[in-house]
């Protein structure tokens, strides 16, 4: 085949190397460009997220591609002697194309199971298109990535239960209060969680979504990133009997939201749930306001919890999920033996 398959991520690399790593991704147009300028490579596919860095090319002679994407590595990163055994791996072939399905299916991940990475690996072989980077192999390679996926998912159960804290406490509140798309959340501070919490929301087609800060400049950046509209915090207690979710994500040292306020408002509204993510450490919300009628609140352990069981129904399903790509892997390469014995027989035929 000819395709190589090399690359760091977050099982490997320490954070220098990710630092570094990070930095080179800032332009991959040129990394792509001056990869595939490179003699022996012509085609050339770059994946790169917050957890991995892969390069994927091809070329007609397989060693000399792999010694190219070595020197590549080691020139790129400022690699010193030993750190590319050390902290790189390589796949050549079959194993290449295994190991891109099983990154594409989220099965290599961090949090596994996790279906964005899909999405970043599409954006990754349609860039290459654009800049004339990507020929038949590896093109072919992307497509199999993409059937393969979305075969895992419809035979397997690998990537139905949720594993992330945001994505947990979305279900939970779609569970409590059914459809979302009539409903409007509130995100309380600037948290990283409480932003991821946030977008999942916005994903789920949330009908609205309001963004308190107590600086309202930052307010207004979370909220034009999120479609939201930014509210003034001297509008806080106000605007929460308006939402049916509220999501706190403050770096407050104690509660700043009592008991007594959430009391206050569900008197407001006696007959409409308030479903409240509290994601902050310490708690934004005082445990106490799960006692008033018609209140939901979840925080990070109760989260935790379920993501720890779902995370562990997804493990169950590796061994389907393997057998899956290892069948797709074996079709691919009996297709591409088959493609190369016909070019073969052409080249015969035409030196008759």
């Amino acid at each position: 085949m000819g395709i190589v398959a090399g690359g760091t991520n977050h099982k490997n690399s320490p954070l220098w190397l990710r630092e570094k790593a990070a930095k080179a991704s800032i332009s991959l147009f040129d990394t792509r460009a001056r990869l595939h300028a490179m003699p022996g490579i012509d085609e050339v596919v770059v994946l790169s997220t917050c957890n991995r860095v892969e390069f994927y090319v091809h070329g007609p002679d397989r060693p000399v591609t792999r010694k190219q994407l070595e020197s590549f590595f080691t020139e790129e990163y400022q690699l010193q002697p030993g750190d590319l055994e050390k902290y790189f791996y390589f796949y050549h072939d079959d194993e290449a194309v295994s190991h891109l399905l099983s990154v594409a299916a989220g099965a290599d991940s961090m949090v596994v199971g996790e279906f964005q990475v899909l999405g970043q690996v599409q954006r990754a072989f349609e860039q290459a298109k654009m800049e004339g980077h990507l020929g038949p192999h590896l093109e072919e390679v992307g497509r199999l990535a993409v059937e393969t996926t979305r075969r895992i998912r419809e035979e397997t159960d690998f990537a139905s239960s949720p594993v992330s804290i945001g994505s947990v406490a979305v279900e939970m509140a779609k569970e409590q209060l059914g459809t979302l798309k009539s409903r409007s959340a509130m995100a309380l501070g600037a948290g990283d969680m409480g932003l991821v919490t946030a977008r999942v929301l916005s994903a789920h087609g949330i009908g609205s979504i309001l963004v308190v800060n107590r600086t309202l400049s930052r307010a207004q950046e979370v909220a034009h990133s999120l479609g939201g509209r930014a509210v003034d915090y001297s509008e806080l207690h106000a605007q929460i009997a308006e939402v049916d979710i509220l999501v706190t994500s403050t770096a407050a040292p104690h509660v700043i939201i009592k008991k007594s306020m959430i009391e206050a408002v569900m008197k407001r509204r006696p007959k409409r749930q308030l479903f409240i993510i509290d994601l902050a450490v310490p708690r934004n919300v005082d445990p106490e306001a799960a006692e008033v009628k018609g209140v939901t609140l979840v925080n990070v352990d109760d989260l935790q919890v379920v993501a720890q069981k779902n995370a562990q129904e997804r493990l169950a399903e590796m061994e389907r999920v393997q057998a899956i790509i290892q069948e797709e892997v074996e079709r691919f390469s009996c297709r591409e033996k088959k493609n190369g014995l016909s070019l073969m027989d052409l080249d015969l035929g035409g030196s008759d």
